[in-house]
């Protein structure tokens, strides 16, 4: 993968891409609500969904739905949720239209909709105002988007 992705104002580094598209990109959560927890992005930055070219709404769809098989499979999930919050009212952090994939189990919450509550909380500063405490290091992500681009064709994880 390359160097670097545009994730609104933060940049991606490629060894934490594991798929990409003519226009779309998956890549490792930093901070995951579940393990498993992944993106899916656009490759150009676009803020709101309704923004979105023809092409990269189909293609960031189809990259969603090619994904979310191998995630479901990968993390022995029962189910999927699948989520996209567009604009900051419906919890959207980061300027970049993305979608969240989250491999689900039976039971993993107490009440089915919480995860929707840990979705909007995920971003969030910690208490001590450090943002950054909670996410995982650069190595961990690389290992996992390593493992997961194992998974796909080539085609979605050649070099660019």
């Amino acid at each position: 993968m390359s160097a670097c992705y545009s994730f609104g104002k933060h940049l991606v580094k490629g060894s934490q891409v594991f798929f990409r598209s003519g226009l779309s990109f998956g890549f490792v959560n930093r901070k995951p609500v579940l393990p498993g927890h992944i993106l899916v992005s656009p490759l150009r930055v676009v803020e709101r969904f309704r923004d979105l070219t023809n092409d990269e709404l189909a293609d960031l769809f189809q990259s969603t739905q090619i994904i979310s098989k191998v995630i479901e499979q990968e993390y022995n999930a029962t189910s999927l949720s699948i989520a996209l919050q567009d604009g900051p009212d419906a919890g959207q952090t980061v300027e970049h239209v993305h979608v969240h994939v989250l491999p689900r189990k039976p039971e993993d919450f107490k009440a089915n909709d919480e995860i929707y509550d840990k979705l909007d909380e995920h971003n969030q500063v910690n208490f001590d105002g450090d943002e950054k405490a909670n996410w995982r290091t650069e190595t961990d992500m690389s290992k996992e988007a390593g493992r997961l681009r194992e998974l796909f064709d080539d085609v979605y994880t050649k070099p660019v």
